[in-house]
């Protein structure tokens, strides 16, 4: 897991994930938020597929308080050793 702490509650709508693709590996994770660091909800998810050929994914979502992102990876399937992440940038749009 991947949390990163915006430091206050701030409106947010859009995250955009990288990741470093290699071939046709795909980063499978879920990505959460949460305006106190205890209780997370879903706004997006990546599996095989979801970033075609670019190297990130966006995810928009109806905008809401949020001071926690967290992506919970299952790792980059396609490679040898599907556990290592190749997550490399979480950019976290504030409204």
């Amino acid at each position: 897991e991947i949390t990163v702490d915006l430091g206050r509650a701030q409106a947010v709508a859009r995250v955009v994930v990288h990741e470093t693709s290699v071939g046709k590996s795909h980063e499978i994770y879920e990505l959460l938020v949460s305006r106190d660091g205890k209780a997370f909800e879903q706004v997006g998810s990546a599996k095989k597929g979801s970033r075609g050929d670019a190297t990130f994914v966006t995810h928009a979502f109806d905008a809401r308080e949020v001071r926690y992102v967290r992506i919970a990876t299952h790792g980059c399937h396609g490679l040898t050793f599907p556990s290592f992440s190749r997550l490399t940038e979480v950019q976290v749009f504030v409204k």
